[in-house]
């Protein structure tokens, strides 16, 4: 679970997934990313098994957290 600090110094669930771990990635802005290991059709995968590392991002728009895949660099967009 994630929490949502709101003005008022409550915090309140705003992502909840079941997951196999975690880690925050510190870039070299500073700026933290968090990453969390999660599994099934939240890698898009029919297999309960399968396995995939997500970034946790803040949607302004929605006012929400979501998941989303890793950007694959290539050659034209290094």
């Amino acid at each position: 679970t994630v929490f949502r600090g709101l003005e008022n110094g409550i915090a309140i669930p705003a992502f909840q997934r079941t997951a196999f771990g975690s880690r925050l990635q510190r870039a070299p802005d500073g700026t933290q990313a968090l990453w969390v290991s999660l599994g099934g059709s939240d890698c898009g995968d029919t297999k309960p098994d399968a396995r995939c590392e997500r970034r946790v991002i803040w949607r302004t728009v929605e006012g929400r957290f979501d998941a989303v895949a890793a950007e694959v660099k290539t050659a034209a967009t290094r």
